[in-house]
């Protein structure tokens, strides 16, 4: 077996694996994976690969691209394409410590994959793949701290944005997430917030910068934090409209912001002042996500808050999609763009709210089916004839 052989016999073996162990994995979030610090969650993705000035790097690249080729539907696609990001970010990471330039052109890179990923995910139509995608991608912005951290001060601009494209993406992935299963959403979101609000804290306390770097730092990071807190308010909406594991939700969504809270309290009684803007705006969002109550909204009301919100954020993934493209390879670019279309076209005219109606139709006429389905058995059962009913004995009146 030759070089190329082994290689190719490696990379399907490797990508099997991969799928198996991402989407064959359990998702529920335990209370030891929500307290993961920073290091544990740059281990936790995709380690970097073979170095970009290593004769062998334009092969790897090239078996990434055959492996691509043999997922044959979107649950693999999005799972290879997570996996090539998530590496991407890592040799991102790897070079930005060794203060190497080429850190900003594999953040970009990174960009458009995992654009590329998120928009598989949801195409998907498969609850686990994006619930997996979800909590993968939590684990992200870890890695992403530490570049922008890394990299020469004439990129961390690019590298920024690029972080608020993964934001925008990875909540659209979790929002389409909380419209087949709004408990796993909120454990998703839970995690996501958990780890943005900790890495407030790492900001605002970080002594290794000035006193404005460190304040730009916790602003930009509440920033984020602010936006994964309002889709934990628009998950608690997408519950109440479904009217599906609203009490769990909101339980999910309270125990999270009331731990947000707590740990965002405690370092701003040590932060200097520059610091506590950032850190007071993410107080703000936390305790209104945390006062917040679905259920004491009308119908209406829940209707017009989930067009606001949804409307908002497909302005955000567009312009992050758009984005990604202009820096995506020839093949990556035109895999958004299809990916952007048929998003458009399975949504049109559809508005979200009518689009949770018809899941709810859905799922009254499978509960209609199963009813029909078992009284049909019942009749066969009984040869056609419905059990016999007794009727009610008269009773006497009393003289």
């Amino acid at each position: 077996m030759n070089y190329v052989q082994k290689q190719f016999f490696n990379v399907m073996l490797w990508g099997a694996f991969v799928c198996v162990a991402l989407f064959a994995s359990a998702v529920v979030v335990s209370a030891q994976e929500a307290d993961a610090t920073a290091e544990e969650d740059i281990a936790a993705i995709a380690p970097a690969g073979i170095a970009p000035d290593s004769p062998f790097y334009a092969t790897d690249r090239f078996f990434e691209r055959v492996g691509l080729f043999f997922a044959f539907n979107r649950s693999a696609r999005a799972a290879r394409l997570l996996v090539h990001a998530e590496e991407r970010l890592s040799e991102a990471r790897v070079l930005a410590e060794s203060g190497d330039a080429r850190a900003e052109a594999l953040v970009l890179e990174y960009d458009s994959t995992l654009a590329s990923a998120s928009i598989e995910a949801e195409l998907s139509g498969n609850e686990g793949t994006e619930a997996v995608f979800s909590e993968r991608a939590a684990r992200h912005a870890a890695t992403f701290d530490r570049v922008i951290a890394q990299v020469p001060e004439q990129a961390k601009d690019n590298v920024r944005a690029a972080r608020d494209r993964y934001v925008e993406n990875h909540i659209a992935v979790m929002r389409s997430l909380a419209e087949k299963a709004p408990e796993r959403a909120a454990e998703a979101f839970a995690m996501a917030s958990e780890r943005r609000a900790n890495a407030i804290a790492r900001a605002a306390e970080d002594e290794s910068e000035d006193a404005p770097a460190r304040a730009r730092e916790a602003r930009e990071r509440a920033e984020e934090f602010g936006k994964y807190a309002a889709f934990g308010e628009e998950i608690s909406l997408i519950a109440r409209k479904l009217r599906t594991g609203e009490a769990t939700v909101e339980q999910l969504v309270e125990r999270a912001t009331t731990q947000h809270i707590q740990v965002l309290e405690d370092v701003r009684a040590r932060v200097p002042q520059e610091a506590l803007v950032g850190i007071d705006s993410a107080l703000q969002n936390a305790q209104r996500v945390r006062a917040f109550r679905a259920g004491a909204l009308s119908d209406v009301d829940v209707d017009a808050r989930i067009e606001a919100r949804k409307t908002e954020a497909e302005v955000r993934r567009e312009d992050a999609l758009q984005r990604a493209e202009s820096f995506a390879p020839v093949d990556v670019r035109e895999r958004i763009q299809r990916g952007r279309v048929e998003i458009e076209e399975r949504g049109g005219e559809v508005r979200p709210t009518e689009r949770i109606e018809s899941r709810i139709e859905t799922r009254t006429e499978n509960r209609i089916n199963a009813v029909q389905e078992r009284a049909a058995e019942t009749r066969a059962r009984t040869g056609g004839v419905s059990p016999a009913v007794t009727p009610a004995r008269e009773v006497a009146p009393v003289q």
